[in-house]
């Protein structure tokens, strides 16, 4: 039938198997932080259907690299369309060929810093006014000799006008 389980193991193994397949069935596992078996599968240009639990809904683009269900009966549909329809496949695998080795650690890295940056920011200024408002009810009469306490102040009352255009560049 060309269907097979691949049992944890040998890596060769694995890449051997991606290399004989026409897709790859994974649902995924709430402790999945990366699936590298995944991406593996992507840079072999082996369509994926998963249920995109862990990780795995950020390794596929649905209709694109292959499909996330929703439910167990949608994981079987999809894999049955894909395992059918070979136009389908075609164009999935033409994707994957046309995005292969698109990815590096530096695009990926700069990625995660554009979504986390304006977070690390807002907790940044949020630890800093609770500093400065105790400073402030601590010290009655408080005048500000410090030069840390002056980039501070600035830093704290300017910060829009600061970070509004901040960009991380590689």
């Amino acid at each position: 039938t060309g269907i097979f389980t691949r049992i944890k193991g040998d890596q060769q193994k694995l890449i051997e198997d991606l290399k004989n397949s026409r897709l790859y069935l994974i649902p995924g596992h709430k402790a999945e932080l990366f699936c590298l078996a995944a991406e593996e599968a992507k840079e072999l240009c082996v369509p994926i259907v998963t249920l995109g639990i862990g990780c795995l809904a950020e390794r596929v683009e649905h209709g694109k690299s292959g499909f996330i269900a929703k439910n167990k009966y949608e994981f079987a549909n999809f894999a049955l369309e894909l395992f059918n329809n070979d136009s389908l496949w075609f164009q999935m695998r033409n994707f994957l060929l046309e995005n292969r080795g698109k990815n590096n650690w530096i695009k990926v890295a700069k990625k995660l810093i554009e979504q986390i940056w304006p977070k690390i920011i807002e907790i940044y200024f949020r630890v800093l006014k609770k500093i400065y408002l105790k400073v402030l009810n601590e010290y009655s009469g408080f005048h500000i000799q410090d030069w840390s306490i002056t980039i501070f102040l600035y830093a704290f009352f300017w910060k829009e006008r600061i970070f509004r255009n901040l960009r991380f560049q590689f």
